[in-house]
């Protein structure tokens, strides 16, 4: 029985194709190590390779991560915001009462 030959690599106009986004977005994605990617070289410009195999089982991963977070069931799903966006909104709030108390005072 022959080996099997690995999965290819392809380079980030290839991946950001299969995810529909711009190239520049999945090299932001994978900077931030939220989507697995291989940096070549050692300098500011380093070249990323992904592995679409790689990148749909991340996007995978995380699909059943935010079902086990919300809950499938869940009828308020929807309404839900995610955790960044919370917090910017008490953030905000925040902000705004403590400039809405100074203004008073």
């Amino acid at each position: 029985m022959p080996p099997e030959t690995p999965e290819s690599f392809v380079d980030a106009a290839v991946a950001a194709d299969f995810l529909q986004l711009s190239p520049r977005h999945l090299l932001d994605l994978a900077r931030a190590g939220h989507l697995p990617g291989y940096p070549l070289g050692s300098g500011k410009r380093r070249i990323w390779r992904f592995r679409l195999s790689e990148i749909a089982n991340a996007l995978q991963a995380n699909a059943e991560r935010d079902v086990l977070v919300y809950g499938d069931s869940d009828p308020s799903y929807a309404s839900k915001p995610p955790k960044r966006v919370a917090r910017r909104l008490v953030r905000r709030a925040t902000v705004s009462e403590g400039l809405s108390k100074d203004r008073a005072a």
